[in-house]
């Protein structure tokens, strides 16, 4: 149960910095 728990949190931040990644991409465009 921990480990499927753990394994969401790890996607769940692999998301979070990806999401700030493409965020600071775009707002180098403008």
């Amino acid at each position: 149960m921990l480990t499927m728990i753990d394994r969401a949190a790890d996607n769940y931040q692999i998301t979070l910095s990806s999401v700030e990644i493409e965020n600071k991409r775009n707002s180098k465009k403008k």
